[in-house]
């Protein structure tokens, strides 16, 4: 059986895949969607009005690290699809 090829992208360097290089990227990217609804849900929590018995200091998250959290999942992403892409050139 024949595996089903893609027509190539109009875009320069990008290559014709196959249909399970496809599905690979299609579930990477709801992979990495998922990662990043979970860093938008810690993004939106905030615990200090709620009641906490024998904690010295309420979490406060620290929105620096959660926003370097989002970045490098966002280049692992990016890689991870380039991966299985292996455009051609430098861009």
């Amino acid at each position: 059986m024949e595996e089903k090829m893609h027509p190539v992208p109009p875009v320069s360097g990008y290559r014709q895949l196959s249909q399970v290089e496809v599905d690979l990227m299609n579930e990477g990217k709801a992979v990495f969607n998922a990662v990043g609804a979970y860093l938008d849900k810690l993004d939106k929590y905030d615990n200090r009005n709620e009641v906490h018995v024998g904690v010295a200091d309420p979490m406060n998250f620290d929105h620096r690290c959660l926003n370097i959290a989002r970045t490098n999942a966002q280049t692992a992403a990016m890689w991870a699809i380039r991966a299985i892409t292996k455009p051609g050139g430098f861009a």
